[in-house]
């Protein structure tokens, strides 16, 4: 009866520490925001098939998924195993109940105890001898400690199977791994080798349960409920602050408890196994930011004095300026390359707005390169301090009609604030109105056009963004606005995505999906040949933010003697321009500008023009070629523009 008291007292007294740390760990979340969005049961069961069963996201970077998804997979079916091991403590040889004691379950459990081995393996060669940047500041010796304890509970678990083999119980001949242990260990000795792994193995499992909380593995209690509860609503759409709430006395997050409780929840769920800093554009250009320790210094900052700060004898520590710099917040483009690869779905840009927005609202801190863009969207409603009135000087001679002067047409046609006042994106306006026409769709201008507000909200001056953006919604829905076609990503993002929730509800479509559109439809044809050498850039706004992959390439494939290439980082793994997030208005002084890198790379395609689909891609392209020299050999040019030499004859 000894056996079972032990290993009764030893599971209580493990289960009582884990309860305790794990509450402590639920008292952290708990003062965060409420902030949780349940999914609706169709979207729960997908996103467990998915994601979390499927391992889906995991499987992007193929070594890394493949050995993850053998020891995931592993520890599912030797579960098992382990309710075997507690009745075993009752009663000797005690089986799962209905699926155990076969040899199919034996064979099952043996297969993937080796397939966890090799998993292990492969996971230690990764970090032993491959030794990626991205694991660079990872917890190293919780993955050790982790993938020691995992050694140790398959080869406990194959000397105990091996004794069962010993004993010639008719199923145990399905432990095909554990007769090699059997034939290894004398048989006078087997059974107290198996004994000793018995106890070894319960110890294990204890001190495994224990050391989950305490580092980066603790999100395999977590990863389930974060990504049942991420978003579910399109990336590109950024919460909002009630400004009029008097209640709120300090706007935006730079406190643990000023996050909400899911953005905290994805600090607990963070793997640490850094695929977000690995195609961060600002990191991989040799600048600070570091997406990873995004969620693990928040989380640590918190947890590392959790007692002090539950009790009220510390404060939370504060986050820019502190834990991280400045800068650190800043440099980031909003590319979503992050939230694209992070397995746990964790949402990293929504917090680094929110510090932003705490910076620039509260605290009234601004990058002060950015101060004047923003003080000319406040007073002319473009961020190039040029006169409101010029909005549409590009439009004089084209014969456009407003739509206060034209209601009944079918489309508005926002040109944006680069279409209108950069003179390179200009040519890309003229290229999208000259189409329009050619194909006979009815479509105006809005007079009152003004900034979406996208810039604004971005470096976290919500309160500017509000104001555009109601002024907009006001104007739009005046004249009964519709349908609309936009020029720029970030304004299709905002129109669509953003403006509902301030009463702007429209159909948008950006003008690469309408191009794709005309072509299907046989609106236009494209007979000229355009005997040019091209290579595709994905922007991160149409991409990225709202899964708009295949309308550019459609059309791409329906022009006429273009021979096009995608760049080696294309569709959702694409890499930023550099523009997005408000860095268009941010001097670029740390590390490589990441403008340059995305040329460079398009340089090595070989390929004479880099077709874009975004104004700020197309900006920050026409300034990174000439920053390498390349103006000889490679133009930069929006789509529209191939599409309209197509037309022309």
């Amino acid at each position: 009866m000894l056996k079972p008291v032990l290993v009764t007292v030893l599971t209580i007294v493990a289960l009582a520490i884990f309860a305790r740390t794990m509450h402590r760990l639920w008292s952290l979340l708990r003062k965060g925001k409420p902030g949780f969005r349940l999914p609706s049961l169709g979207q729960a069961i997908t996103d467990l098939l998915v994601v979390v069963l499927g391992q889906k996201k995991v499987l992007r970077w193929p070594y890394a998924g493949i050995f993850h998804i053998m020891i995931f997979w592993g520890f599912l079916v030797l579960f098992t195993t382990i309710v075997e091991m507690y009745g075993e403590a009752f009663q000797k040889n005690w089986v799962f109940p209905m699926i155990g004691g076969t040899w199919t379950m034996a064979f099952c459990q043996d297969l993937f105890a080796v397939l966890v081995l090799v998993g292990v393996v492969m996971a230690a060669f990764l970090r032993m001898c491959v030794r990626p940047k991205r694991f660079e500041g990872s917890d190293h010796k919780d993955a050790y400690v982790i993938l020691s304890l995992i050694t140790l509970v398959v080869v406990t678990l194959l000397c105990m199977h091996a004794e069962k083999i010993e004993q010639g119980l008719p199923y145990a001949q399905g432990f095909f791994a554990a007769k090699f242990v059997a034939a290894a260990v004398p048989s006078h000795m087997l059974a107290t080798v198996a004994e000793s792994a018995y106890w070894l193995h319960v110890c294990v499992i204890l001190f495994f349960l224990n050391w989950i909380p305490r580092g980066k593995h603790l999100h395999l209690i977590t990863i389930i409920p974060n990504i049942l509860l991420r978003k579910h609503y399109v990336r590109g759409k950024l919460t909002s602050i009630n400004l009029d709430d008097p209640s709120i006395t300090s706007f935006g997050a730079n406190q643990w408890p000023e996050f909400r409780q899911k953005e905290l929840l994805d600090t607990f769920a963070c793997m640490e196994c850094g695929r977000c800093t690995a195609v961060c554009p600002a990191n991989f250009t040799g600048k600070e930011l570091n997406p990873k320790k995004l969620h693990t210094d928040i989380r640590y900052s918190a947890q590392k004095k959790s007692a002090a700060v539950l009790s009220g004898k510390e404060p939370f520590a504060t986050l820019a300026g502190n834990v991280f710099s400045e800068d650190f917040f800043w440099q980031c483009t909003t590319c979503a390359a992050c939230v694209e690869e992070c397995p746990a779905t964790n949402e990293h840009i929504d917090k680094i707005v929110e510090v932003r927005r705490y910076m620039v609202l509260s605290e009234g801190k601004l990058k002060p390169e950015t101060k004047q863009a923003l003080k000319s969207l406040e007073t002319q409603y473009n961020p190039f301090s040029l006169s409101h009135e010029d909005r549409f000087a590009w439009a004089r001679e084209l014969s456009i009609p407003f739509v206060d002067e034209k209601p009944e047409v079918e489309y508005l046609y926002w040109v944006g604030c680069f279409g209108c006042f950069d003179q390179r994106n200009q040519k890309v306006t003229r290229a999208i109105v000259n189409v329009l026409q050619k194909a006979g769709v009815s479509f105006a201008l809005l007079r009152e056009e003004r900034c979406t507000g996208d810039p604004a909200r971005r470096v976290g001056n919500e309160d500017l963004y509000q104001t555009l953006a109601k002024k907009n919604i006001e104007s739009l829905n005046t004249h009964k606005v519709k349908k609309i076609i936009t020029q720029c990503p970030h304004c299709y993002n905002t129109l669509l995505n953003e403006y509902p929730e301030f009463g702007g509800h429209y159909q948008v479509v950006h003008h690469t999906q309408f191009l794709a559109d005309l072509l299907a439809h046989k609106k236009i044809s494209l007979p000229r040949e355009v005997k040019e050498h091209l290579v595709y850039h994905d922007s991160c706004y149409l991409g990225r933010h709202n899964q708009i992959y295949a309308a550019p390439r459609e059309v791409l494939q329906a022009i006429k003697g273009v021979s096009w290439h995608e760049m080696p980082r294309q569709g959702s793994k694409s890499f930023c321009c550099g523009g997005g997030g408000g860095r268009m208005f941010m001097e670029e002084k740390e590390g490589k500008r990441v403008n340059v890198e995305r040329v460079e790379e398009a340089v090595r395609t070989k390929a004479g023009v880099l077709v874009s689909n975004c104004p700020y891609c197309l900006s920050m392209f026409e300034d990174g070629v000439k920053s390498v020299g390349a103006q000889e050999t490679l133009r930069p040019k929006d789509l529209a523009e191939v599409v309209n030499e197509a037309m022309e004859r």
